[in-house]
């Protein structure tokens, strides 16, 4: 697949600045946030609400993150206007390691996959070539808004985000839903607050949220109307990183059935081909993930890495700075089978069989 990176750029800054321009007509009173927030909802995710269902915790909430704009234009390859292409690849379920995955088992895997795009980048003097799903990009605008308002940009309430996020994965977005419970959504959650955090100066009380933006606001009030910071130009390379990709930040099984169906996939590709293509493809990558993360959230590193990241990648992070990792019957034999192992039907939880170990080294 070609690189989507620039592309996907240029689509979100074409359409914030179409949300800005939506929210400066009529203005009466100034630049109104709510108004603001509203038509960026709109232009990249999706104004039409979903409504979400209780949980023992929960009460119904209100979702815009069901597909929308962004996400359907990575789906679709291209924007309405045909003015951006995002070249990609649909999963073909007879060619998937998910092949044998039945509707009892999961539903939406008997009938779509979903595509992915290829984004490349450079960061750090260090290149990224990452295989990302569509929706990750819905996940990012959408559940990453739901999050944000669950903290207002204030991190000691980081937990409401994390719980929500949890919920969701655990119910209708993730394990009851399609059998997977995906680490790369929770991922794609998280930076996408991140983004709703850094589109506006709303709270200027929050200093580590200013830091986290050394140029400013992607928009600022300017006289009676909202204007886009040129200083800070919108660039996914601050929220995309490995753990995305679902090849790395590797998903969690519904059940033990489940499980072996997939890895049984991945057994006969590895003699097909001979090379080894279990996750994490590439080690470095697996670390790298976690390291972005510690970056991103210095004081809240802990609890959101224990929820984005996957056990194994978190393992390898650990016995990597101590100089014991080998990945060869590692993963496969090893912690991978008995993660898929402990997992029941009757149990939406997931605790894998080392994660004592990996809090008490410091994950």
């Amino acid at each position: 697949m070609q690189n989507s990176y620039k592309n996907l750029n240029l689509f979100v800054r074409y359409r914030m600045g179409l949300a800005v321009k939506s929210a400066n007509k009529r203005i009466k009173k100034g630049c109104s946030v709510r108004r603001l927030k509203w038509f960026m909802v709109k232009n990249l995710s999706s104004h039409v609400p979903m409504v979400f269902p209780t949980g023992r915790a929960y009460t119904p909430e209100i979702s815009y993150g069901w597909g929308g704009v962004l996400e359907g234009s990575v789906n679709k390859g291209k924007d309405k206007s045909g003015k951006f292409t995002f070249p990609s690849m649909k999963t073909k379920r007879k060619r998937s390691i998910y092949q044998d995955i039945t509707m009892r088992e999961s539903v939406p895997m008997t009938f779509v996959l979903g595509k992915v795009v290829r984004v490349e980048y450079k960061k750090l003097g260090k290149t990224y070539n990452l295989t990302i799903g569509s929706d990750k990009f819905g996940h990012w605008i959408g559940q990453g808004y739901e999050y944000h308002k669950k903290t207002q940009e204030n991190y000691k309430h980081i937990k409401k985000a994390i719980d929500h996020g949890y919920f969701l994965e655990n119910t209708v977005l993730g394990l009851k839903a399609s059998g997977i419970y995906s680490y790369g959504d929770l991922a794609a959650n998280i930076m996408g607050m991140v983004f709703w955090d850094h589109l506006i100066d709303e709270d200027t009380k929050t200093s580590y949220i200013k830091l986290t933006r050394p140029k400013g606001p992607y928009v600022r009030c300017k006289g009676t109307k909202w204007v886009l910071n040129k200083k800070n130009l919108f660039d996914f390379k601050d929220y995309i990183s490995p753990a995305w990709d679902e090849t790395i930040n590797y998903s969690l099984t519904y059940s033990k059935t489940m499980g072996d169906k997939i890895k049984k996939r991945i057994i006969k590709l590895q003699e097909k081909h001979r090379k080894d293509l279990t996750p994490p493809m590439k080690l470095d990558y697996c670390i790298e993930a976690i390291d972005f993360f510690r970056d991103k959230f210095p004081y809240h590193f802990i609890p959101i890495t224990r929820q984005v990241i996957n056990p194994i990648c978190r393992t390898a992070y650990i016995k990597r700075s101590k100089d014991i990792w080998s990945k060869k019957n590692f993963v496969l034999e090893g912690e991978i089978t008995d993660y898929m192992e402990k997992m029941t039907r009757r149990n939406y939880i997931p605790t894998p069989p080392n994660e004592k170990w990996m809090q008490k080294n410091g994950l």
